[in-house]
């Protein structure tokens, strides 16, 4: 018995291991997919920004060479529209990148604290693991003396019995002889 309630536990551990290995690849797996997500939404914005300032620079170079001495109030203000599109997206984009950044400490900290409650939970299970080894124990040791004590009290139950049946067969045996004796008297 003792031999398969250390097996059970063993199954028990295993299992409780597998399914600790399990949540913490789980959380790792996906921590490591929304950084390389991160990576790859940051490497694309920073791409579009640099090619929507060169277009905008082509635009304003185009402008200029077509414009005449004559259009240049036109000019300064079509050149603010574009410094303000590209202040815009600049803008925009830098804003991006702090979203990103917030986005990404804040998958940290829960990576962090997923792991710190997975460590705890990990003890929980060794330490409920150690008990219940503590608690088969202590149940297999007051099992073996309550089983103890039964043999004994049924071979001091047989033994006085065996006693009490010994002491009528010898007391039937001695009545039988005494019988036995009277008769042999009699006929005398």
């Amino acid at each position: 018995r003792r031999f398969l309630a250390l097996k059970h536990a063993a199954i028990l551990r295993y299992a409780r291991y597998t399914k600790a290995a399990l949540l913490i690849q789980t959380n790792f797996r996906r921590h490591r997919a929304m950084v390389d997500l991160l990576h790859q939404v940051s490497d694309i914005i920073l791409c579009q920004a640099v090619v929507k300032r060169f277009l905008a620079f082509q635009l304003v170079k185009l402008k200029r060479a077509t414009m005449s001495k004559t259009q240049q109030p036109e000019t300064i203000i079509e050149e603010n529209k574009a410094a303000t599109a590209i202040q815009t997206c600049f803008r925009g984009y830098r804003d991006f990148v702090r979203f990103i950044m917030k986005l990404f400490s804040a998958i940290q900290i829960q990576t962090a604290v997923r792991g710190y409650q997975t460590r705890c939970y990990l003890q929980r299970l060794k330490q409920e693991e150690e008990r219940m080894s503590l608690q088969n124990a202590a149940a297999t040791a007051i099992q073996s003396c309550f089983r103890g004590y039964q043999d004994f009290s049924t071979l001091i139950i047989m033994q006085h019995f065996v006693c009490e049946i010994q002491a009528r067969v010898r007391g039937h045996q001695v009545r039988c002889r005494l019988r036995e004796f009277k008769r042999g008297k009699r006929q005398r």
